[in-house]
């Protein structure tokens, strides 16, 4: 009887030991699940407005421009390449005032068009207290040459 006593007050302790251990692990193992899925967005969200800038350089150097579809009156060359750029990354609700155009205009044959963009990312409340700030901006750029005849 007494050891059956014994393997029971064993078992007792061990049941403690993994109960406490556990408690220990989980908010650890919580955290980096979470950290990694916040930088996978977060990466995400780079790519995302990288592409979406090039993109736009890519249409601003072939002088095209784009029809306003409730309207049907052809929009400014500047308003098209801010359209594209808002399209290409419309799952992160880009404000078109945010895109800065050089020249302003979109620029004529043969002239270099820089397309700008700043975004502000907004990092999740379980990760940034932590280890980062609550919002960082991404800036990208990017130059284009036009095309001689439009």
């Amino acid at each position: 009887m007494r050891r059956i006593r014994g393997a029971v007050g064993s078992l007792r302790n061990r049941r403690g030991q993994s109960l406490v251990e556990f408690t220990l692990a989980l908010p650890v193992a919580v955290f980096l699940i979470l950290a990694t899925v916040e930088m996978g967005q977060h990466f995400y969200t780079r790519i995302t407005v990288r592409h979406a800038v090039q993109e736009a350089g890519r249409y601003a150097s072939t002088g095209q421009t784009q029809i306003d579809p409730s309207t049907g009156v052809p929009l400014t060359r500047a308003e098209s390449i801010k359209n594209v750029l808002a399209a290409k990354a419309v799952a992160l609700n880009i404000d078109v005032n945010d895109i800065a155009l050089n020249p302003s205009d979109g620029g004529a044959p043969d002239q270099v068009v820089r397309v700008s963009l700043v975004y502000t990312y907004n990092f999740g409340p379980a990760v940034s207290p932590l280890f980062f700030p609550p919002t960082m901006d991404i800036t990208v750029s990017t130059s284009v040459k036009n095309e001689p005849v439009f």
